[in-house]
């Protein structure tokens, strides 16, 4: 636990598929990532229900195989669009959670909650994850919140942006500036290294490296193989697809500090089992 410390800004990832935030410390002189209070520097951005209660975070990512039809994911791609939107269909195919029309042409998720069906906008379901984060920040600094600068794709429109800044007035922040996500891996970057004379001046990056592109090869791959082994597509359920994925989210932790993972899913479709093996190697030759 850290010593108390003045009110300071937070700054917060609001990733697809896990969020972190982070602040400033003078007496290190460096921003660190902060714990949840599982003292994990990741959290699950997921929201889920079952028939009493409502989770965000490490508890809702523990419903996803429980109940996939209550548990909310990947809200970040709905935020700011249409319901007519032809791109957002085709995500809300691959999706178990239910999207419906409300006002306005604006989509609206379904929720199973205590014996009735509840709608909530993409904004609600954002303001509880930053709401979670903002709550896990408190906790370790010792002190209130209120401050945020919150990362966002470059490609967000402006709609998209204002969405996000809804959803953080929604979690109770003040959203000081919204800073994209490229420019804010670049800044910590730099700062992290500028204090090393010998690290070259020269920064480069991939605007297709983030954790869904990894995800999504490490999916399609797997979508693949199953198919040449079985003579099925799974690529159209929505439930195998999404059990792969967490398998393969898994298996690319493991990656991170291992040369091989093991990818193994019980009844994956039509009560198949699906096991196999990725090598580092074969996951970084996927990502590009």
């Amino acid at each position: 636990m850290s010593s108390k410390v003045k009110t300071t800004p937070i700054e917060i990832d609001l990733g697809t598929t896990y969020s972190c935030v982070a602040a400033w410390f003078d007496q290190h002189n460096r921003v660190e990532i902060l714990p949840n209070e599982q003292g994990n520097t990741i959290t699950p951005a997921c929201v889920a229900c079952n028939d009493t209660e409502l989770f965000v975070g490490e508890g809702a990512k523990n419903q996803i195989t429980r109940n996939p039809t209550r548990t909310v994911y990947d809200v970040k791609r709905i935020m700011g669009s249409r319901f007519s939107d032809i791109r957002l269909h085709k995500d809300i195919e691959s999706w178990p959670f239910k999207v419906i029309e409300g006002c306005s042409d604006m989509p609206m998720i379904v929720l199973e909650h205590m014996g009735a069906n509840k709608e909530f906008s993409p904004e609600e379901i954002s303001s509880m994850i930053l709401k979670n984060l903002k709550e896990a920040a408190e906790a370790y600094l010792g002190t209130t919140v209120r401050d945020a600068v919150i990362t966002v794709p470059a490609y967000f429109s402006d709609k998209q942006r204002q969405a996000t800044k809804d959803a953080g007035t929604l979690a109770g922040l003040n959203v000081m500036r919204l800073i994209n996500e490229p420019t804010t891996a670049a800044i910590a970057y730099g700062l992290d290294k500028s204090a090393d004379p010998n690290h070259p001046q020269h920064k480069n990056g991939d605007t297709h490296l983030g954790v869904e592109d990894f995800d999504k090869a490490m999916v399609d791959h797997c979508v693949k193989k199953f198919k040449k082994r079985h003579m099925k597509d799974i690529s159209k359920n929505a439930r195998a697809t999404r059990r792969l994925k967490v398998a393969c989210e898994k298996a690319k932790r493991e990656l991170s500090s291992t040369f091989e993972a093991s990818i193994d899913i019980d009844c994956l479709y039509d009560g198949i089992d699906f096991s196999t093996k990725i090598t580092r190697a074969k996951f970084e030759k996927h990502g590009k």
